[in-house]
């Protein structure tokens, strides 16, 4: 069971060390291939202390979530009660998430699940792929038709608002480039550029386009850049396009042969790709607005389908999705706008804790060499589980059990029911490899970012 804190009592929560040493009968476990059993599936990028945040915007409206999706697949509630969740960036020193909306508006998300509203004095008309540019302004493409660049004040209020495009017809993705060029594409396919000395506002007219010329006709989804600077697009049909560095050539990197979309849902042919991320690895990761899943492309796939001019025409198995392939939920329902992020600051020591012997009260158990001996570590708001690296696990001396080439014994299970998904571990019943006491016992192990950490639990031994 669970354990309450009482007074003088052995806490069974206690602080991640931030320190990167690496004790020393953990490194060899640490440095093993992380391998899982069938219920904890392999991770789909290496830095686990990255998580997936998703805007689910709903079918044309209609979606009230952020959900959190972190590297094995496991998605989980955010935050929610919104209109229409669409754009979604994350301020890169705070944690705070920056999310439009379809009532319409822009708000606020810090750490703690607190909501505010932004920029409350702006005339939104359809906020949609937001942006922070290398001064922290947020840059907003505004669906009616225009771009905006706004600076927030403390409060939130705008301090500033400047009208970098309008008149254009539906933009929906924004970005910033290294130099301060800011680029964002609307249905008429093209990918504008003004750069810090074009005048301001552009129109249709005067607005500087990519080389290129148009290649998003029609149904412009979304804009980012990968780490070479190349510029990705969506078409919320069925093709991501590729555009070199210099805006000179473009090609599809992705293509899949065309089939519709359910009668019911958003979009037009499947998947609809919409909102676009890459992840730590570099890997490009896209939405299925009305399949409702999420996708990896790896790199190395897409750079041969820009050699070779062969682009990808299946898609992979989604990484993320509702349980059974269902649509409009529970988890994902139109997902739009999608960021990673990695919190630099740690949970507070009381929000991380252990259960030994989930469900029982008192955790008594028997070393007698035989079974195993479950440890359930506790998902929070503030400690998401899908950062521990199981490998690496010690339970006063016990190792977690491996089956085979399955890899260790854990599953994720959200087994209390407060919510938030749990790992529950099985440990290896080996008396004279512990080393713990008989009314306490510490499991101590490492995140995916090398971080240490170890958490208590009250026990008891029986014959």
């Amino acid at each position: 069971m669970r354990q309450t804190r009482a007074p003088h009592s052995p806490s069974k929560r206690t602080a991640i060390h931030r320190n990167a040493r690496r004790l020393t009968a953990l490194a060899l476990a640490s440095a093993a291939i992380c391998l899982f059993s069938s219920t904890l599936p392999a991770v789909a990028w290496t830095d686990c202390g990255y998580s997936l945040y998703i805007a689910n915007e709903g079918n044309g409206g209609g979606g009230t979530t952020v959900v959190r999706v972190d590297c094995h697949g496991v998605v989980t509630p955010y935050t929610g009660g919104f209109t229409g969740t669409s754009g979604l960036v994350i301020e890169p020193f705070s944690g705070n998430l920056i999310i439009s909306d379809d009532s319409p508006g822009i708000f606020l998300v810090d750490p703690a699940g607190n909501i505010s509203p932004l920029a409350t004095s702006v005339d939104f008309e359809n906020p949609n792929g937001l942006a922070l540019d290398s001064l922290g302004r947020l840059l907003v493409a505004d669906a009616g038709n225009r771009v905006l660049r706004v600076t927030l004040n403390p409060d939130g209020s705008a301090a500033t608002v400047e009208i970098l495009a309008e008149g254009f017809a539906i933009p929906q993705g924004v970005v910033s480039t290294d130099s301060g060029d800011v680029l964002f594409v609307d249905d008429d396919g093209y990918v504008y550029q003004i750069s810090p000395s074009t005048p301001i506002p552009v129109t249709p007219l005067s607005a500087p386009v990519l080389p290129v010329g148009a290649v998003v006709q029609g149904a412009a989804g979304s804009i980012k850049l990968d780490g070479a600077g190349n510029i990705y697009t969506s078409d919320f049909r069925d093709r991501i396009v590729r555009i070199s560095p210099d805006g000179m050539t473009a090609k599809d990197v992705v293509q899949i042969p065309s089939d519709a979309c359910q009668p019911d849902q958003a979009g037009t042919v499947v998947p609809s790709f919409r909102g676009l991320a890459f992840d730590p690895d570099g890997n490009l990761v896209a939405t299925g607005y009305c399949l409702d899943n999420v996708y990896i492309f790896d790199l190395a796939a897409l750079d041969e389908a820009w050699d070779t001019d062969t682009p990808i025409t299946i898609l992979p198995p989604p990484f993320a999705q509702n349980p059974g392939g269902a649509l409009d939920g529970p988890d994902l329902n139109g997902p739009f706008g999608i960021e990673f992020w990695l919190a630099d600051a740690q949970p507070p020591s009381d929000e991380i804790a252990i259960d030994v012997k989930p469900g029982s009260d008192p955790n008594c158990f028997n070393l007698n060499g035989h079974g195993v001996i479950p440890v359930a570590i506790l998902g929070s708001a503030g400690f998401d589980v899908g950062r521990v690296d199981p490998s690496s696990l010690l339970f006063d001396g016990l190792v977690v059990r491996v089956r085979g080439k399955k890899g260790p014994l854990c599953s994720f299970e959200d087994f209390d029911g407060d919510g938030f998904t749990d790992l529950v571990c099985h440990f290896e019943d080996e008396p004279e490899n512990w080393v713990g006491g008989t009314e306490t016992a510490t499991l101590r192990g490492l995140l995916f970012d090398g971080t240490e950490f170890q958490a208590t639990d009250s026990i008891c031994i029986v014959p």
